[in-house]
Order: C-alpha cells, then sequence, then structure tokens
C-alpha cells in the first residue's frame, strides 16, 4: 500500500483541507484510508470534515496523549495525518458504541462490516485499533477482538488520550467523533505488516516479587494476600525509592508494576493510575490474578534505545525496504523523556526513507499471529510494512 503523511500542522482545518489535496495527488493509487490524530481540545469534527472534503476514502482517528508526530517530527498542539493508497481499495471504517455498557456487542458491530470483506485467499491480514482508553479495560476489550477474528490476523493500535488531564478522551469514524466508542479499520489484506512492542523498563535491583492475590478488572486489591498500596509502599521504602510521608501516587508515576508472563522474557508494565481508601491500586488495566509483578524503572536513555531496538526489530524482519511505519507509542514515554522526546521520534524513523505516523496514547495493543503479546502501558508499538 502507498502512504504519504500530512503534518504536523498547526493551522486551521482549512490549511489541512489544502495539505491533503497535495498529499492525494502524490498517491500512486486511489485514496484508501485517512488517520487523523489531534489535540483533546482541538475541533476534531472540523478536521475530519476538512479531510472529508477532499477524499471519500474511510476516516478514523483518536485524540491524543500529548502529542502526535511524523517523519517530519512531533507535535503538542497541531494535528498530524496519514493516507493510505491501494490500486484495489478494500479497507473499512467502522465504529461500535456503548463501550462501556457492553464491549462485546461494541466490537461485533464493529467488525461485522469488516469480516464481509475478508478474503480468505490471502494469507496476511491486519486490523487496526483506537478506542476510548476509559471505556473500557483495555486488556478484556482486546481478548474481546482475539476471540472474535481468526488467530492469523494481526492486530495493533492504542487507547485515544487526553493531554494527562484524564477527563474524558474521543475516537473519530469519517465526520463522527464520540466518546465511548472504538473504531476499527481494515482488513488490510495481503500487507505484510511486521509488528513488535518495547519498553525499556527492567525490575529495579534488589525488588522482590509479589503474587496477585486479589484484583477485579483493574483494581489491585491485595499483594501476597496484604492491601496492595500498603505492600507497595513498603516495597518502595524498603528501596530506598519513597520517603515515609511522601506521596505514593507520584512514586508509582515513575515507579510502575512489572509482570511476568509466560509467552516473553520482557515484563508487561502495568502503569499505577491512583489507590482507593480501601488500599487498593487502580491500575490502567487488568492482570490475571496470581500473576506475579515488581517493581520496575527506567531512564531516558534506556526508553530511547527501546525506541531504536523496536525499530531496527520491525524494519529487519521485513520483506526489503519500509513502506512505511505506524506507531502507538505510551503517553507515559512522553512524560518521562520529556525534552528528549524528539529523539524517540527519530528512532522510529529508521533509516529516514519512509513515512512514518504515530501518536501518544493511554494504551497500546498488539496481537501478531496468534501470540498473546496483550495490552501494554508504557511501552512503544511500532507496524510497518
Amino acid at each position: 500500500m502507498d502512504f504519504v503523511t500530512v503534518g504536523p500542522m498547526d493551522g486551521g482545518p482549512e490549511q489541512l483541507e489544502q495539505q491533503m489535496r497535495t498529499a492525494l495527488a502524490s498517491l500512486s493509487t486511489p485514496a484508501a484510508l485517512a488517520i487523523l490524530y489531534c489535540p483533546i481540545d482541538a475541533d476534531a469534527a472540523a478536521y475530519a470534515r476538512a479531510i472529508r472534503a477532499v477524499t471519500a476514502a474511510p476516516l478514523v482517528g483518536a485524540t491524543t496523549g500529548g502529542v502526535a508526530f511524523t517523519e517530519r517530527g512531533f507535535t503538542r498542539t497541531g494535528v498530524c495525518v496519514g493516507l493510505f493508497g491501494d490500486a484495489n481499495p478494500a479497507v473499512v471504517a467502522s465504529m461500535g458504541r456503548d463501550l462501556k455498557r457492553d464491549a462485546r456487542a461494541a466490537v461485533a458491530a464493529a467488525l461485522e462490516p469488516i469480516m464481509d470483506r475478508v478474503n480468505v485467499k490471502q494469507k496476511e491480514h491486519s486490523l487496526l485499533i483506537l478506542s476510548d482508553a476509559f471505556a473500557a479495560d483495555g486488556e478484556a476489550l482486546l481478548d474481546i477482538v482475539r476471540s472474535s477474528v481468526p488467530t492469523h490476523f494481526r492486530v495493533f493500535g492504542g487507547t485515544a488520550g487526553d493531554n494527562w488531564t484524564f477527563k474524558g478522551t474521543r475516537v473519530i469514524l469519517n465526520e463522527e467523533v464520540a466518546s465511548d466508542a472504538l473504531v476499527l479499520a481494515g482488513p488490510f489484506t495481503g500487507v505484510p505488516f511486521a509488528a513488535m512492542a518495547r519498553h525499556g523498563f527492567s525490575a529495579v535491583e534488589g525488588g522482590r516479587e509479589f503474587e496477585i492475590t486479589a484484583i477485579d478488572s483493574n483494581v489491585l486489591q491485595s499483594l501476597d494476600c496484604g492491601p496492595a498500596a500498603r505492600v507497595y509502599r513498603d516495597e518502595l521504602g524498603r528501596l530506598g525509592l519513597l520517603a515515609p510521608e511522601a506521596d505514593l501516587v507520584k512514586a508509582m508515576a515513575i515507579y510502575e508494576l512489572g509482570a511476568r508472563t509466560p509467552f516473553r522474557q520482557e515484563l508487561k508494565i502495568r502503569a499505577p493510575l491512583g489507590t482507593n481508601d480501601d488500599g487498593a491500586v487502580i491500575l490502567a488495566s487488568s492482570l490475571p490474578r496470581r500473576s506475579a509483578v515488581r517493581v520496575v524503572s527506567s531512564s531516558p536513555d534506556k526508553l530511547v534505545q527501546a525506541a531504536h531496538d523496536v525499530a531496527q526489530r520491525v524494519y529487519r524482519r521485513l520483506r526489503g525496504k519500509p513502506h512505511g511505519a505506524l506507531v502507538f507509542d505510551c503517553a507515559a514515554r512522553l512524560q518521562l523523556l520529556t525534552d528528549r522526546y524528539g529523539e524517540s521520534v527519530h528512532a522510529y524513523r529508521g533509516d529516514g526513507t519512509h513515512p512514518v505516523l504515530g501518536m501518544a496514547c493511554y494504551g497500546e495493543m498488539l496481537r501478531v499471529g496468534g501470540t498473546s503479546d496483550g495490552f501494554h502501558n508504557t511501552t512503544a508499538i511500532l507496524a510497518a510494512w
């Protein structure tokens, strides 16, 4: 598939419409799909209308966790767009609504028109997912999608953000901007996507391993049968990472939890978002009961190196030069990298010869070829073709 990007662009919808016309003219095949990323305070519907004024190709998008980027750089205040072209456009974009009430029904409604277009004779099928971050447990949502598509499907994407305000996120389908919803785009048939996740976190030296003994969805109630918040605080104190009267929530944002999984050597990261009065810890997504977890940490150098690693490993898997890449980069990485975030964006470009579109998410999703990569926090996912 052809791929071109627009942005970063800090102008209004009229300027975006002009730049979209130029991008559309540069495609050698008909437009097949557009992806729009914009800040939470932007008029997403106006930008969506500007894109749709130029092309009737389906449009999906999301509000970001603080940044969007292309191969030309990143923006905290502007928009970025990716435009796919295909000689035989077959990509369908659809929305599942009322995600909080019934996630399974929302996924089924969004998947139905996409699965009707699946060419069973093709071996390569991929699906893009963007979701309201607060409408469903990300791990549970991805499990529903996994169980609803063939095992060979590649599924990748992320949850929308709201620039660290945690008040509400939105997704986009054509000219509709909605919360409590997810959007899907696919099937990308015959496109040999390669995808991988990397985060750059590791267990804190001298840290203990704890068993999750009680958890309800994303509410971590107990570790080793003790109240999760107390056990967490005691461990950070023992490691010299938290003073007795210091704010636990702020410390947890830096020293998160890493879960050991049976499928991969790298720990799966879960970001704690807060605590309850009963001593529970609120996680960004769920983990299985009896999972083994420990405190993890990272540094800007390690985070940048993880960006280089994921780019190099994915690009090496491709058959020849990459045509383009999509990146779903956790907003927590943006917070931790601060003024070094541009180094991470530069790393995702690889050799810099192809277009790249990415955004900061509140959670990242990857499922490749029947594996259980799953839902991630503080992680970068790169999918290239």
